[in-house]
């Protein structure tokens, strides 16, 4: 839970220096930032992982609709305008989680921090707990809107848990196609998945594709400035 905590920390750094700042000295150590950071609390984190998991299985599609409901309430306590994005599939309506911080000078531009909720496994209608994969990213997803709901910041801050990942990404391939992009920009992405597996010494897999290899190298950069181990993947094929 310790190196779950650690990429929380470093989450958090790197969205208030990206939504924050708009000068290449951003990459500069910040005591009001590391303050922030430290609020990130294992307690909560714990809490949304035991919940989910509790639910025994994240695949069926009513389990689905009963986790997204969830994580809405959740969210809801920290930012009140949640909602959900819903698309059709299968001849039903499936559920994504969003909550926006507005930006106070650039609402149009967004920083979008997500993560998916359901799960898999050999036995997937009736067992499939998935508590790094991924509850873990989840829990992280809820604690970044919990303290960063409490501050304010140039451009948009977007957190959407999306359902139907684990085959063929529906969720959030139905989010993208949904998106007015003559009404907001999208300027980066951060997806949080099966960050809670290993051990404390472990690095954080940065993983991209070379389109966006100025994201990793933004957060590589950080990492460095406040002594987090990384390691940088950049392939074609990233999803």
């Amino acid at each position: 839970m310790q190196q779950l905590q650690r990429f929380l920390v470093y989450n958090l750094l790197l969205i208030l220096f990206l939504v924050a700042c708009s000068e290449p000295k951003r990459q500069e150590k910040k005591a009001a930032i590391e303050m922030i950071a430290e609020k990130v609390s294992s307690v909560e984190i714990e809490h949304t992982i035991s919940d989910l998991v509790a639910y025994e299985t994240r695949f069926p599609y009513q389990k689905q609709l009963e986790v997204a409901d969830y994580l809405s309430e959740r969210l809801k306590a920290y930012i009140t305008t949640t909602g959900f994005h819903e698309y059709e599939f299968w001849g039903v309506n499936w559920k994504n989680v969003v909550a926006t911080i507005p930006g106070k000078l650039h609402p149009k531009e967004v920083v979008i921090v997500c993560a998916h909720l359901d799960s898999k496994s050999d036995k997937r209608l009736v067992y499939a707990p998935g508590a790094d994969d991924n509850a873990s990213g989840c829990a992280a997803v809820l604690e970044l809107a919990r303290i960063l709901a409490e501050h304010s910041f140039e451009k948009s801050i977007r957190f959407i848990i999306f359902s139907r990942e684990e085959y063929g990404w529906e969720g959030s391939t139905a989010y993208v196609r949904s998106i007015d992009r003559n009404k907001e920009q999208i300027i980066a992405a951060i997806n949080l998945d099966m960050i809670a597996y290993g051990t404390d010494n472990e690095d954080i897999d940065l993983v991209t594709r070379p389109k966006y290899s100025w994201l990793v190298k933004e957060i590589d950069d950080l990492a460095h400035l406040y002594g987090f181990a990384t390691k940088k993947i950049i392939k074609k094929g990233c999803y």
